[in-house]
């Protein structure tokens, strides 16, 4: 996958994800950049006790609606 469609299929399912960061960081993250920070999210989701967070909901923009569509552009990505 490139990037401009690592972000495109981001984008559709969390459509709001640019707001989470700098456009200039837009310009130096990489499709692999892109995939690290949604794992990071994903981790962070998945582990929201241990993180100390009050809920899921509080930890990250990945929700419920769309956990299983992130973990499934995740695994597209390596099965490239």
């Amino acid at each position: 996958m490139r990037k401009e469609k690592v972000l495109k299929e981001i984008e559709k399912i969390i459509p709001d994800f640019r707001q989470y960061y700098l456009d200039w960081e837009f310009e130096e993250m990489s499709e692999e950049d892109l995939i690290y920070t949604l794992e990071h999210e994903l981790d962070l989701y998945d582990n929201w006790k241990v993180e100390g967070f009050k809920n899921q909901q509080e930890v990250s923009y990945i929700k419920k609606e769309n956990v299983k569509e992130v973990r499934k552009l995740i695994r597209e990505y390596y099965k490239k």
